[in-house]
């Protein structure tokens, strides 16, 4: 027989958790000097925060 994985029950939404790796990247980049690290931080501070409309659009229907 199979398994059943245990649900983890979230207690924020998506939207919260993608706004808060948004923040915690751009924090993360400042620290930082100019540099492709930085860079790469700031370019996933901008992907979490593009998902967060699509995520709001999609929970709608």
């Amino acid at each position: 027989m199979s398994q059943v994985r245990p649900r983890i029950r979230q207690e924020k939404t998506l939207s919260e958790r993608l706004a808060e790796a948004a923040r915690e990247a751009r924090e993360q980049a400042q620290l930082l000097p100019d540099g492709q690290l930085r860079n790469v931080l700031l370019e996933k501070a901008r992907q979490y925060e593009a998902q967060i409309p699509l995520n709001t659009f999609l929970g709608q229907r």
